[in-house]
């Protein structure tokens, strides 16, 4: 006996299965996922990109995505500018490591601190704190940040930044008068004085009756460490510059040496903030040991001033 086997009708063929997609592995969704994100930073399309770096962290925490997200919120690129929430995201990052983040979380500390100053910044990590202990729209709860940030601006307004020198001599006899302000807290270090005894983003002088005292000094002109100078420590903040550009006592310019006339002594000031910047130019401080408001025709005049 024969069996015939009934033809199917047309359109009932049967298909071929579809082929399934291959499940990633978490870590390989993880790596796909970051690669995405930064197409859409090369596109300019922040907010996916914002959107994919908060998906990549529900799985693991990515030092790179914490960075990027930490980047657009302190660029206000696809979220809403939120300086905190970059604050914790740059954090984060660079406690698992990530350079660029530190550096820019403490760019973004060194701002504040500049702007506002020391024992403001209490302020900033205190919003930063509060936010992780209730869990804000862009900072997650985390306890462990919270206690974090609270000590770390109590550490930032108590402390000081800190010379490596305060009292130099210029480098013509062999001294190296290099001076340079660091702050751990901030992870600062910024050198003043150079090894050849040059000032830094000299400020400029404020010269005035007393300057034919010293008229032709390149030195003077140019902001080099010759003689003794000192740093001193401001009660507000800051430092105090003392410059001294010409002793009473030069060898080669002193009745006590050869039988010339003795010198002037000329002493400057300049006032620096706890960044090192100069907050203004040097100015006339003391002549012969004498402080200029006690000597009322010698008072400094504004440059250019007969």
């Amino acid at each position: 006996m024969w069996f015939f086997r009934k033809k199917k009708k047309s359109g009932q063929e049967m298909k071929p299965e579809a082929e399934k997609t291959p499940q990633l592995k978490p870590e390989e969704s993880v790596k796909q996922m970051l690669a995405d994100a930064g197409a859409c930073m090369q596109a300019k399309q922040y907010a996916k990109a914002a959107d994919t770096y908060r998906a990549v962290l529900t799985l693991e925490p990515s030092a790179e995505a914490m960075n990027w997200l930490g980047v657009l919120y302190n660029a206000g690129a696809g979220v809403v500018k939120n300086d905190l929430a970059a604050l914790y995201w740059l954090d984060k990052a660079a406690e698992a490591g990530h350079e660029a983040a530190k550096k820019d979380r403490d760019g973004i500390l060194r701002a504040y601190v500049k702007k506002y100053g020391r024992s403001k910044i209490k302020t900033v990590t205190q919003e930063i704190s509060r936010d992780c202990e209730i869990g804000a729209l862009h900072i997650p709860k985390d306890q462990e940040k919270a206690i974090y940030w609270r000590e770390k601006g109590e550490r930032i307004a108590a402390s000081r930044p800190k010379l490596s020198e305060y009292i130099i001599f210029g480098a013509y006899n062999g001294h190296n008068p290099e001076v340079i302000l660091q702050d751990k807290e901030l992870s600062y270090s910024r050198v003043l004085v150079d090894k050849t005894g040059v000032i830094l983003n000299f400020p400029g002088i404020e010269k005035g009756s007393w300057t034919k005292y010293i008229e032709g000094s390149f030195r003077f002109e140019k902001g080099i460490v010759e003689f003794r100078t000192t740093f001193e420590i401001k009660k507000e903040g800051g430092f105090q510059m003392l410059w001294q550009i010409q002793p009473d006592g030069r060898y080669w310019a002193d009745s006590d040496g050869f039988g010339m006339e003795n010198d002037t002594e000329l002493i400057l000031y300049a006032d620096l903030n706890d960044m090192g910047d100069f907050t203004g130019p040097f100015r006339i401080y003391k002549i012969d040991g004498k402080r200029v408001d006690e000597r009322q025709k010698e008072k400094p005049a504004i440059s250019g001033e007969k």
